[in-house]
């Protein structure tokens, strides 16, 4: 060790000693905390089985749905249900605000039509936007289009997977599966993105030249294409796009033209209180609205809606600007949010009513079958005779698959799937299910992980399992120092 040397070092790197030297000791301390974590986070080969076992075992269900629509001897509802659930529930059925406007739109489309750009300007724009006017990138592409089948879609993947392997060896071999198996027509064709659609089109514009992608599914087919040739963008003469120029020039000037008539209009319309004779003068014409509420109609943004919302009837509003659009609107009549009285909504409360009293019904109907039944092939049956429909699911990890369709409305619901076993088939709860319908499980049979499978998986079970135990250590380590000592964790020292 020679000190010069090492001070010489040091300063080169622009490192005090003091800094290098606790650098230094927090490694060390790093390396020694995680040396004791790993040793704590060994996971016994025992441990590893039953988790295996757990993650890895799969079951089947039988699940009886309860349907409100279907059930059985519900009496209408009389009337004191229904002035009880409208007491209840009343705000539910508040009317909200509304309005009737007058609107006058002040548009680029509107102020662009009557200009004539001079030539000069013409150029002009057309020399300080050039990238406006650039032509698409187009590929030459061939393509293989094969069949999807709807009852084995598995087996047409894996057709296209040989394909693709054969059409990958060159452009000969491609041309000569594209005759040999595709639909229609065969040969090359240049096409843009937008002409690939957008499934194919992301990766068949990412590919370079001689590259094949897929196969995509797309239009109820798998498609395989082939990139033969590139055309880049490039900027298309002034005489080709003369008149997307003057189109562009032209809505942009409107757009200017639309800033400041509207700014002229609402001022005149709001001291006249009459927006049409003002917009009229403006050559802007006027929509007159019917009833609207805040979520806007056809030719109102909601955004105009909410702000004559907040206005009286009569007064014509500030400027409202929707994009390139600006709004001058005159609210002409408004009603105010209310209670309907229950005459107004009689039918609405009686058949809330009604809904609920059919679930319930539907709900109770379920439970005294679940409560009738001591397995599977009982709830089954008793379903049977209840007039509720049963069917079975295929088999699925209740810990880590995704939970059958029938089920997924009911939440989170993986603990109790879990406990479902012979000894204790039938679940007495009742799930909630999709569109007010009830839904009640029973365990109909399991399949557990072999020792072969736990043997050819237990390597890299293990060793996530060893990661998860050595995160979950330090994160408790770290938790309890927390509660004494300020600490301070500095990121790149976790990587």
């Amino acid at each position: 060790f020679r000190e010069d040397r090492y001070q010489q070092v040091l300063q080169y790197n622009r490192v005090t000693p003091g800094e290098f030297e606790s650098s230094k000791r927090t490694e060390i301390t790093l390396k020694k905390m995680e040396g004791l974590l790993a040793a704590g986070a060994l996971v016994p080969e025992t441990e590893a089985r039953e988790l295996f076992r757990v993650a890895s075992r799969k079951i089947r269900l039988v699940v009886v749905t309860a349907d409100p629509e279907k059930a059985r001897g519900v009496e209408p509802p009389a009337e004191g249900e229904i002035a009880a659930k409208y007491e209840q529930a009343k705000e539910s059925f508040r009317q909200p605000a509304r309005v009737k406007l007058a609107v006058a739109a002040f548009t680029p489309e509107l102020f662009g039509r009557g200009v004539q750009p001079s030539d000069a300007d013409v150029k002009a724009y057309f020399e300080a936007n050039p990238d406006l006017f650039r032509s698409e990138e187009q590929r030459l592409v061939s393509r293989i289009v094969l069949p999807l089948g709807e009852k084995d879609r598995e087996a047409s993947r894996g057709k296209a997977g040989e394909i693709l392997r054969e059409a990958t060896r060159g452009k000969a071999e491609f041309d000569a599966q594209a005759k040999r198996h595709s639909r229609g027509r065969g040969g090359e064709a240049w096409v843009t993105r937008n002409d690939a659609g957008p499934e194919l089109g992301a990766p068949l514009f990412a590919a370079p030249v001689d590259t094949v992608v897929g196969p995509v599914e797309t239009g109820g087919t798998l498609v395989i294409a082939r990139v033969n040739r590139i055309r880049f963008p490039e900027t298309l003469p002034l005489a080709q796009v003369r008149d997307r120029v003057v189109a562009q020039l032209s809505r942009e000037k409107g757009k200017d033209q639309a800033v400041i008539k509207a700014y002229e209009a609402q001022p005149k319309a709001a001291e006249s209180k009459d927006l049409k004779a003002t917009a009229a003068s403006f050559g802007v014409p006027v929509l007159e609205t019917g009833w609207l509420e805040a979520g806007g109609a056809a030719g109102v943004p909601p955004a105009v809606v909410q702000e004559a919302l907040l206005l009286p009837a009569g007064e014509v509003a500030p400027v409202k600007s929707v994009g390139d659009a600006h709004y001058v609107f005159q609210v002409t009549a408004k009603e105010e949010s209310r209670l309907p009285p229950l005459s107004a909504v009689r039918d609405r409360v009686a058949s809330a009513v009604t809904r609920e009293k059919r679930a319930a019904a539907a709900r109770a109907a379920l439970q005294t079958t679940l409560a009738a039944s001591k397995t599977a092939a009982d709830l089954e049956a008793n379903a049977r005779k209840a007039g509720l429909p049963a069917a079975s699911t295929g088999w699925f990890s209740p810990v880590s698959d995704p939970v059958p369709e029938a089920l997924a409305a009911t939440g989170e619901i993986r603990k109790e799937l879990s406990s479902l076993s012979q000894k204790t088939p039938v679940s007495s709860r009742v799930y909630p299910g999709k569109a007010d319908q009830s839904v009640g499980l029973a365990f109909l049979g399991e399949v557990q992980p072999t020792d072969a499978e736990f043997a050819r998986q237990k390597a890299g079970f293990m060793k996530d399992m060893s990661e998860r135990k050595k995160a979950a250590m330090l994160e408790a380590f770290l938790e309890g120092r927390r509660k004494v000592y300020k600490v301070e964790i500095q990121p790149e020292a976790l990587k």
